[in-house]
């Protein structure tokens, strides 16, 4: 996972169980305060532990800077060792630190738009800002890339609007139907 400011990153890896995304995917976690106090990382620790309920490991954590060369370095780095799954939490409000939105948009080779509204549309029942985030998900290859708010809630309400429902990515990007 990635937290900002010196963001923290997270790999997944498939179990079995899930054969859909085999191999490793990874968790982007940009936030400020948490280079600060990573050891209150709570974003971080609801996506893997959410993540695991599919079941999906986290293999990798690691804390970046929240500027955009390093998280774009970090998540391509992922991408190419075959890393499946990126989730980010952080960086993508209207803050002038917040620039997770504009790294991911660079180097991704498509939007899943439907999934980032979904997202906000989950988040807009449950509080009157989720309108204000501007997270997207997107393809780089074989890899899905999810962008988080950087809020406990903010992760939870992203998570829960997607899975386990978004797995099924990636029998469509492997040439499976709907």
């Amino acid at each position: 996972m990635l937290v900002s400011s010196d963001s923290v990153y997270a790999g997944i890896q498939k179990e079995k169980a899930q054969r859909a995304v085999e191999g490793e995917a990874s968790s982007a976690l940009p936030t400020e305060g948490a280079t600060r106090a990573p050891k209150k990382d709570k974003s971080g620790r609801i996506i893997q532990d959410t993540l695991k309920k599919f079941p999906l490991d986290v293999a990798h954590y690691e804390i970046v800077p929240d500027e955009k060369k390093k998280i774009q370095e970090k998540i391509l780095q992922w991408v190419e060792s075959g890393v499946r799954l990126i989730v980010t939490t952080g960086g993508t409000g209207l803050g002038p630190r917040d620039v997770t939105v504009e790294a991911v948009k660079e180097i991704i080779d498509r939007e899943v738009t439907g999934a980032a509204e979904a997202m906000r549309a989950f988040g807009q029942r449950r509080t009157p800002y989720a309108m204000l985030s501007r997270s997207i998900v997107g393809i780089k290859n074989q890899s899905l890339i999810i962008t988080l708010p950087g809020s406990s809630n903010g992760v939870k309400e992203g998570l829960s609007a997607l899975f386990p429902n978004i797995l099924h990515a990636f029998n469509m990007m492997g040439g499976g139907g709907h």
